[in-house]
């Protein structure tokens, strides 16, 4: 996704994001608009994309915790230093993990000013 065509739409600080089109975040916020007053002419929405797992140091914490378990459990006095075989295999493990998982945490990518008219369809709100 991008800034220009970002997964989910909100307001700012929201925790909670279920809303893939702007149209459905606009929906949403009549649906839950206090029908004594008129909604606002425009809201400020902003775009959130999830965020990316790039930690580098990902494969050498890895490695690092779990050669610390394995002396722990079966080591002598020293510890195991790493082989070149090791790492490129902590490497592959770790891109495998990051590649299944689910990023659930986002970040705003772009901000938007609207008017809600823009996105209502006429003939739904004329009750026809």
């Amino acid at each position: 996704m991008s800034a220009e065509n970002p997964k989910y739409w909100g307001s700012d600080g929201d925790e909670i994001l279920t809303c893939l089109s702007i149209v459905d975040y606009v929906e949403q916020f009549i649906d839950g608009w206090d029908s004594s007053s008129p909604p606002p002419e425009t809201i400020d929405i902003v775009g959130y994309d999830t965020k990316i797992v790039d930690d580098d140091s990902l494969p050498d914490w890895f490695l690092e915790s779990f050669l610390e378990h394995l002396d722990d459990e079966y080591g002598g006095e020293e510890g195991t230093d790493p082989t070149e075989t090791m790492k490129a295999a902590a490497k592959e493990f770790v891109d495998k993990i990051v590649a299944e998982y689910q990023v659930w945490q986002c970040d705003i990518v772009c901000k938007k000013t609207i008017k809600i008219s823009d996105y209502i369809d006429k003939e739904e709100s004329d009750g026809n």
